[in-house]
């Protein structure tokens, strides 16, 4: 599974568009008052305005190459980011049922965003890391009530793939290594800050060989797949 698109809420559209645009140098396909879009690998990445009383909060990730994975932490340091730690570490080991590697900082919003090297996928052949060698989003998360049901609807919509490593159903992956909804459980908190998950709004399309729609909550997540 890709995701081909996918688009989140901001209450800090100018501050966002700075750090996408020109800190990380995504290539910027349309901007407008209340929005823009960069292109992220094989994914649109949209932000829009918002004033929502609720301030969105996401956790999303971006596969990047293992072989250029220290790379590409020297290259947000030398940006001025921060990363988030785990027991002291910012190099996180994901175990081996993920069998993965990752980052995780903070954007100008708060949500936790994440360069992940997944070590199924093919390396890169640069010899350093740039922002072209990001692939793409890897993962959204999606809190939700009774995560069990939202599973069965997302196999049932979309024919997705479930990955438990034993957290079912608080925190399951549906998709593949290439693009995975996590599906949690609205009261878990996201690893590894343990800030509590929040509910805002989320669209994207998403590339699985089968077409498809669904929705949450009356469309506060709505996905369709082709």
């Amino acid at each position: 599974m890709k995701i081909s698109e996918l688009q989140v809420d901001t209450h800090r559209l100018d501050e966002m568009y700075a750090f996408y645009a020109t800190t990380l140098g995504f290539n910027v396909l349309d901007v407008g008052n209340d929005f823009f879009a960069v292109q992220i690998g094989y994914t649109r990445l949209i932000f829009r305005r918002t004033n929502s009383d609720v301030t969105p909060f996401y956790h999303y990730a971006f596969n990047v190459p293992s072989n250029l994975l220290s790379d590409s932490m020297e290259w947000l340091a030398a940006k001025g980011i921060e990363f988030l730690t785990a027991g002291g570490d910012s190099l996180i080991d994901q175990g081996t049922f993920w069998n993965a590697h990752s980052c995780y900082f903070h954007d100008p919003a708060g949500n936790i965003a994440e360069f992940i090297a997944r070590h199924s996928l093919a390396d890169s052949y640069s010899p350093e890391f740039s922002v072209a060698e990001v692939m793409g989003v890897s993962e959204i998360g999606l809190p939700v009530i009774h995560p069990e049901n939202v599973v069965g609807e997302l196999t049932q919509n979309f024919g997705l793939s479930t990955l438990d490593d034993g957290g079912y159903p608080n925190f399951v992956g549906m998709g593949s290594d290439e693009g995975l909804l996590i599906v949690v459980d609205y009261e878990r908190p996201w690893f590894p800050t343990r800030e509590m998950a929040v509910q805002a709004p989320i669209s994207g399309k998403i590339e699985t060989g089968n077409k498809g729609l669904w929705q949450y909550r009356n469309g506060l997540y709505h996905f369709e797949s082709f």
